[in-house]
């Protein structure tokens, strides 16, 4: 698990590289590791995400 400062600092170097980016390929549950979670099936998706734009990455933090 990382820790928040490196969580932070990740989502800000995704957020230059992605902002206003268009999703154009997914792939969900190609690799088994424990670094991954779903909402819903991953089947689901390629179409929820197709062609839709970035407009943000955040982190959510529970405490």
């Amino acid at each position: 698990m990382i820790e928040l400062p490196e969580a932070m600092v990740l989502s800000g170097q995704l957020r230059n590289a992605l902002m206003g980016k268009t999703v154009e390929k997914v792939i969900t549950n190609a690799s088994p590791h424990k670094f991954a979670w779903f909402y819903d099936d991953p089947k689901d998706y390629e179409d929820k995400l197709m062609g839709r734009k970035v407009t943000d990455v955040s982190i959510a933090v529970e405490i």
